[in-house]
């Protein structure tokens, strides 16, 4: 069975504003979009939870059941993504300045690069995170897809 066939009895109701827009088959697919917007929201929300918590593990792991979703949305959008200093400290890692050169030029290169790196992850996960919010929020309150 194909997906016509299985909505062969409403597809002489729906309304087509432009006859080659298949409203049934774009809200299918819009639902597989949303579901990955979903997936990913969730896993940077986690990813930023760990990184919330990573100064004081014996709390996180106690509490990590009691997850506050408004807590982390804050810390992801309140996160300073041009700071490398506080990047450095929010994973609980050292920061050494990129503006001294080091004796060993080669080991300093390599910091800075993935130093650099893991700047421009936090800050794609964080454009993703403010450009989705509210449609992952419609969509896990079960609004978007419905009333799209």
């Amino acid at each position: 069975m194909n997906l016509d066939d299985f909505y062969e009895d409403i597809l002489q109701d729906l309304e087509y504003e432009n006859e080659n827009q298949d409203l049934v088959h774009c809200q299918i697919r819009n639902g597989c979009f949303y579901e990955a917007v979903s997936q990913a929201e969730q896993a940077i929300e986690d990813l930023f939870s760990t990184m919330m918590n990573l100064g004081n593990m014996a709390y996180f792991a106690k509490n990590v059941i009691r997850y506050s979703a408004s807590k982390v949305k804050t810390y992801i959008w309140n996160y300073k993504t041009d700071d490398l200093e506080y990047t450095c400290e929010q994973l609980d890692l050292p920061f050494f300045s990129l503006d001294v050169d080091w004796e060993n030029e080669e080991f300093f290169e390599k910091y800075k690069e993935c130093l650099l790196r893991t700047q421009s992850f936090i800050k794609d996960l964080q454009s993703f995170h403010k450009q989705y919010y509210q449609d992952y929020c419609q969509y896990k309150h079960g609004l978007s897809v419905g009333l799209t």
